[in-house]
């Protein structure tokens, strides 16, 4: 493998320190991102914050008294010709 953009080898010492010092940065970046997600969930949490989806809010009637769809509990089939 060989950057095309930068003349690091990957074969030589230096190339090999290189790529290594830039996956080190990559993994502690993506480790200080991780840590500040939960802090700031932890923080929400205490402040009173609800968090995850909210809930599906459904008529379960209709107007003229039918019970609403209820889209993915019964399986649809379709005519084959």
């Amino acid at each position: 493998m060989e950057s095309l953009t930068q003349r690091f080898d990957p074969t030589t010492p230096d190339g090999r320190f290189f790529y290594t010092m830039i996956i080190a940065a990559g993994e502690w970046e993506l480790g200080i991102l991780s840590r500040r997600t939960i802090d700031g969930l932890k923080a929400a949490v205490k402040r009173g914050s609800i968090l995850g989806r909210p809930k599906k809010q459904r008529k379960q009637l209709l107007s003229n008294g039918q019970e609403a769809p209820r889209h993915g509990t019964e399986a649809k089939t379709a005519a084959v010709s």
